[in-house]
Order: C-alpha cells, then structure tokens, then sequence
C-alpha cells in the first residue's frame, strides 16, 4: 500500500524530494520497480478487465483501480490503476449518455492532445506521465468532465 502513495506523490511534488525522503526510510527500490513498471501505450484502447502482460506477468487493471475525480454527482467517474498507470471511464450501465470523451494529455494546461476514446467507457489510456480525464454530454444535463488526473 506505501508503494502505490509514493508512486502518486510523484506528480505533486519534486522527484528529487521524493527520491530524498525515500532514501531516508530505505524504501527507494520499491518504489522505482513500481514507477517503472506499468503496461504503458500496450494498454492504449485495452479493456480495463483484460488481462495484460508486462513486467514478466499478467496483471488485470481493474484489480488495483480507485476513483480519482468524478463529475455530474458522482455518475461519471475517473478510474485509475496505480499497478498499470491507466486511466478509464465508468458510468453506469443505466446512464444515458450521448457523448463520452476520455483524452490523454501531454501538459496538465490540456493543451497538447496525446490520444482519446469516443463513446468507450471502459477502455483504457496510458497514464504514465501524463494527464487524463474523462468528459460526458447528456441529452438534458450538458457537458461534465471529471478534470485531469
């Protein structure tokens, strides 16, 4: 469990810090297998159940995965697996909607487009480095997005 707290923290603060304190407690080798590791563009447009082969075994995404942001109180929701670093939209099977964008950033400005998924929730993008989030339009409620992660 520290593993996958470390691995977060690397986005919010400095590599340098983390790799500083993590030195201290004598954890570092831990955390690097696991910062290195992750299926990366292989799991590009994989469905978040299948199983994936990378670092020497085969790993099923949804296995690990937590909600990272939501929108539209709490129905569209930003999954994320810290042991893949992917990302997936989820919304309820019972949820109309007529529009679903999940898109992979390469700046947290959302700027600099790297690879989207039309109207397939579930469907992974490589979130290793990158920014992602997942936006919904409905016939009646308008557009909501769950902001990067």
């Amino acid at each position: 469990m520290k593993t996958s707290i470390a691995v977060k923290k690397t986005r919010h603060i400095g590599r340098k810090a983390l790799l500083s304190a993590l030195a201290i407690t004598g954890t570092v080798g831990i955390v690097s297998t696991v910062q290195a590791s992750g299926c990366g563009y292989q799991c590009d447009n994989a469905y978040y159940t299948s199983r994936v082969y990378f670092s020497g075994g085969y790993h099923r995404c949804n296995d690990d995965a937590r909600t990272v942001r939501t929108a539209f109180n709490g129905v569209l929701k930003l999954r994320y697996s810290p042991t893949c670093r992917t990302t997936w939209a989820s919304v309820p099977s019972n949820f109309y909607y007529y529009y679903l964008d999940h898109s992979s950033y390469f700046d947290p400005a959302a700027t600099g487009l790297r690879k989207r998924n039309y109207n397939q929730g579930g469907w992974m993008l490589n979130d290793a480095g990158f920014f992602n989030e997942t936006c919904a339009a409905t016939s009646n409620s308008g557009f909501h997005c769950t902001g990067l992660y």
